[in-house]
């Protein structure tokens, strides 16, 4: 349906996502600009170099973008909980990956599949080029630092401003 792919594309379509996210944590981290930089040259290198890397790159992405969707539904749902009963707020106390069930999301799906090429494409890559894949490892891993945890706080923020609309007596937590 047009309008719900219209409506929805800011979570579906891993490209609109990660832009957000990627302009979230700019907006956050002063280095991000400096780290994106470094990102691309090796991006750039590695699409000139390497037949396929566009395939893993997008992979990359896919992977990401549904991690980021599952860390920011973890948010949101943890709000309904601390609606429900107040004493889900005591999971705050919690390491974060466990609050976000990082262990899960790896095993969604488009997680998986992504997986899969990356881990296919890599496999195939000779060993003189696994070092240009430095630059997007490292960056990917600064996303997810920032990510995961910029998405989570979306998603219970997403609930506290769209919950009280659609369910009576919903009071918004930790404001």
């Amino acid at each position: 349906m047009k309008i719900t792919d219209t409506f929805f594309a800011q979570l579906t379509d891993p490209d609109i996502l990660l832009e957000s996210v990627y302009q979230a944590i700019a907006d956050v981290d002063t280095n991000y600009a400096e780290e994106r930089e470094t990102y691309e040259k090796g991006v750039q290198a590695l699409l000139q170099k390497v037949p396929g890397a566009e395939s893993y790159l997008q992979a990359r992405r896919q992977e990401l973008a549904s991690d980021i969707r599952f860390a920011m539904w973890q948010g949101f749902r943890w709000a309904m909980d601390c609606h429900r009963d107040p004493i889900y707020k005591l999971l705050a106390q919690l390491d974060f990956e466990e609050l976000c069930q990082e262990s899960k999301m790896h095993t969604l799906p488009a997680a998986q599949a992504a997986q899969a090429t990356t881990r296919a494409f890599t496999q195939s890559l000779p060993e003189d080029k696994h070092p240009m894949l430095e630059p997007i490892i490292d960056h990917f891993a600064y996303l997810e630092t920032y990510g995961y945890k910029l998405a989570h706080s979306a998603g219970f923020e997403m609930a506290n401003y769209l919950l009280p609309l659609v369910i009576v007596g919903y009071i918004a937590n930790f404001r």
